[in-house]
């Protein structure tokens, strides 16, 4: 669990003295912010492809592109296209050295 005191988000909730806590039986008790899932956006196409190539090997970058982009064909191409693009420099850089 988050602790609340270190966390920008979260709310604290203030009793009465005459309300009890879950935790201590009396005073304030402070709850840590927990987005829902609407206000979690999904990750960008950066974040993707950077995260994308990091994984060395091609099976493993193949199943988490197709978990991470879903049916969505267009994102996948580009980033795929990004992944083959730092490839070839890779390739071009390791041929001019």
């Amino acid at each position: 669990m988050t602790d609340p005191d270190s966390d920008p988000n979260a709310e604290t909730v203030a009793f009465s003295s005459n309300q009890q806590t879950p935790s201590t039986g009396e005073g304030e008790a402070t709850i840590a912010y927990v987005p829902d899932r609407d206000s979690i956006s999904p990750p960008t196409e950066k974040e993707l492809f950077l995260e994308a190539v990091e994984i060395e090997n091609i099976a493993e970058r193949d199943t988490f592109l197709e978990n991470a982009c879903g049916g969505d064909k267009a994102l996948r191409q580009r980033i795929e296209d990004l992944l083959v693009t730092i490839q070839v420099k890779k390739v071009k850089k390791t041929l001019v050295l």
